[in-house]
């Protein structure tokens, strides 16, 4: 990252550089941070990725977060060494096919990754944040989720769009989510 002015402002997600009048950053609709606080922020996670270490030792308490397939477990190992956190990869020998007398053949179709016990909550939070943003569910709208279409009601309150509409219907004539 470029030099930090304490007089701008910044967006802590894509981190643009914008005047200190500005509230929002233009791109990602959060408040923008300033200078100062981005160098705090920045200082913080340098000093918790010299905490961490990629070594796992066999006296390690190893707890898996994730399963599946060998692509998705690898990309998901190479995002945590990015921020520092050991992990294994350990196949699920079940998942391996076997010949017609039962004998295992083969590689496990399913992995787990395991990483130590005390890195796990900040894995957890790095990978939702990665899924986030790869799906852009980071900017959906989710503030009507919580509605659940009840049949035996007369209106209805659309969980993507917020409509409301009669229940008659199966469907939100707004954006069009069948519900019914």
């Amino acid at each position: 990252m470029k030099d930090i002015d304490p007089e701008l402002k910044y967006c802590p997600e894509c981190s643009d550089e914008y005047l200190a009048e500005i509230i929002h950053c233009a791109v990602c609709e959060v408040e923008l941070i300033t200078g100062e606080e981005l160098t705090e922020r920045l200082e913080a996670r340098r000093k918790k990725l010299q905490s961490r270490s990629l070594e796992i030792s066999p006296d390690d308490d190893l707890v898996p977060i994730r399963r599946g397939q060998l692509p998705e477990m690898q990309k998901l190992q190479q995002l945590l060494v990015k921020e520092n956190i050991g992990s294994l990869l350990v196949g699920d020998m079940g998942t391996c096919a076997k010949d017609r007398f039962g004998n295992t053949m083969g590689h496990p179709t399913n992995y787990d990754l395991q990483l130590k016990r005390e890195d796990a909550l900040a894995a957890s939070e790095i990978i939702e944040i990665e899924h986030r943003k790869e799906t852009h569910l980071g900017h959906h709208d989710d503030t009507n989720g919580d509605f659940i279409f009840n049949h035996a009601a007369q209106v209805a309150k659309c969980p993507a769009c917020g409509h409301t509409f009669p229940t008659s219907k199966n469907a939100c004539p707004d954006c069009g989510l069948v519900l019914g």
